[in-house]
């Protein structure tokens, strides 16, 4: 085995890896940010599970069609679609004045 080989494999390990931990790390910090958000935007508890569900959702829905998408269009970049995509939906959600702009950047 070559080290150029073996240093792909980990890259590509660690790139994955960095994927999901932001997945999780998403997850979490919208469940710990709940009362934040609730006195800031002035939502009540249905509001604050959409918000919840908002990333739930598209994301369960859309989990095999990006396996199917990423072996017709690359599996590199759909990642880097889906990346850059994540990145502008979490701008939207942190600049977000009111709950429509915060439930349309957990759906991006």
């Amino acid at each position: 085995m070559s080290n150029v080989h073996r240093a792909s494999k980990l890259i590509t390990l660690v790139v994955t890896c960095l994927g999901t931990f932001m997945v999780l790390l998403d997850t979490t910090i919208i469940v710990t940010a709940l009362p934040t958000i609730q006195s800031h935007l002035h939502t009540n508890l249905s509001d604050l599970q959409w918000a919840v569900d908002a990333f739930t959702l598209p994301f369960a829905a859309l989990m095999l069609t990006g396996g199917t998408l990423g072996d017709r269009f690359g599996r590199k970049r759909l990642f880097l679609s889906g990346l850059v995509l994540f990145l502008l939906g979490s701008a939207f959600c942190g600049f977000a004045p009111a709950l429509g702009w915060l439930l349309f950047g957990r759906v991006v």
